[in-house]
């Protein structure tokens, strides 16, 4: 279960990091002690990143 956590956590970082650039951090400790939730948290930070980054492209183009 903790080795699968770390894939997890290995596999969010590459493409947060590489494909999406969002420059996605995840400590190992909070990934072991909290897994899931911790994962949770930094998914809901990324999508409210997006839709404000998204809402600031749309209001850019209709200027």
């Amino acid at each position: 279960m903790i080795a699968g956590r770390f894939v997890f956590r290995r596999d969010m970082l590459r493409y947060f990091n590489e494909v999406d650039e969002t420059g996605l951090t995840l400590s190992p400790w909070m990934t072991v002690f909290f897994g899931t939730i911790y994962f949770q948290y930094h998914f809901n930070e990324i999508a409210e990143f997006k839709m404000k980054q998204s809402l600031n492209f749309s209001q850019l183009q209709s200027k």
